[in-house]
């Protein structure tokens, strides 16, 4: 039997019982917009995560009487460490120029304060290579323990505790996709069996002129890869389409380059095809086993 007469008769089927067909196709479409929205979602968070951990900024705060020979020895301890890629001072003064930068159309805040609240401080920037949160963590308590430094806060604790938070989020959308994906094969493994149903009498005289189980039920399984290719395709495109949506809502109400969103990564988008065929099969499978058994 050669693969076109197989295909032709698969697409003929597909033809022949369009509504359910549709019906199966739309459902791994919207599988596949929750599933995929769910991972762009969760890879550009993990992106965001990471790019925090690489620009990770150290802020030394200094005691109000640190003269400036004991300066000058804590920012040579600091420029000593082999964490550090960068240092620089901040005086207080510069620190409250910046915030009143910051803070420009509510400068009149600042500008009633009899004393200047900020502290001298160094602003440290570590190297790449120096990104995880006991590293970091590590370098901050050296720092704290240096002579004439009160306090070092670093940004590290919040993507601590956000990194947790998204671990949880990772198992409930792992679920998720896998409810889905079993959601996806029960439908199609309905559509066949309605498929298969409406043709018995054909398969029985298939049957009496010869034709093995392989013959009748190889176009069934292809209908269902087709079937998930082409809900993978939709659902996609329909994804795709959001995200151009949303970019553009993002990108023209915030900072250019400060929060960028991207689509999904193309190994990941392969996956997410191969999964669907795989769900139309394993559905085509559940629903024609029996009737061969038959």
């Amino acid at each position: 039997m050669k693969t076109p007469s197989v295909l032709k008769r698969a697409l003929i089927d597909i033809r022949d019982n369009g509504f359910i067909n549709l019906v199966a196709v739309l459902t791994i479409a919207f599988s596949v917009i929750i599933c995929g929205a769910f991972l762009m979602c969760w890879t550009n968070v993990n992106h965001w995560i990471d790019d925090a951990h690489a620009h990770v900024r150290v802020m030394v705060y200094l005691q109000p009487e640190c003269s400036a020979d004991q300066i000058e020895v804590i920012f040579k301890q600091i420029r000593e460490n082999s964490a550090v890629a960068d240092v620089r001072f901040v005086s207080r003064d510069q620190a409250m120029t910046d915030m009143k930068v910051l803070m420009k159309n509510q400068t009149s805040l600042l500008d009633g304060l009899r004393v200047n609240p900020f502290p001298d401080s160094f602003e440290i920037r570590l190297k790449p290579d120096i990104n995880h949160p006991k590293d970091i963590s590590a370098f901050a308590e050296k720092m704290g323990s240096i002579s004439g430094v009160e306090n070092v806060e670093y940004g590290q604790q919040w993507l601590e505790r956000f990194a947790g938070i998204v671990q949880v989020v990772q198992l409930i959308g792992y679920a998720l996709i896998t409810l889905f994906f079993m959601a996806s094969a029960f439908i199609v493994a309905n559509t066949a069996r309605l498929v298969f149903l409406s043709k018995q009498e054909e398969i029985e005289i298939m049957r009496l002129v010869g034709a093995t189980d392989r013959f009748i039920s190889t176009p069934i399984y292809l209908e269902g890869v087709i079937q998930g290719l082409t809900g993978g395709l939709l659902g996609l495109g329909l994804l795709f389409g959001l995200y151009l949506l949303l970019a553009s809502r993002i990108g023209s109400g915030a900072i250019p380059g400060f929060f960028i969103i991207s689509f999904l990564p193309v190994n990941t988008t392969l996956v997410i095809l191969a999964a669907c065929m795989i769900a139309g099969w394993i559905g085509c499978l559940i629903a024609v086993r029996p009737f061969l058994r038959a």
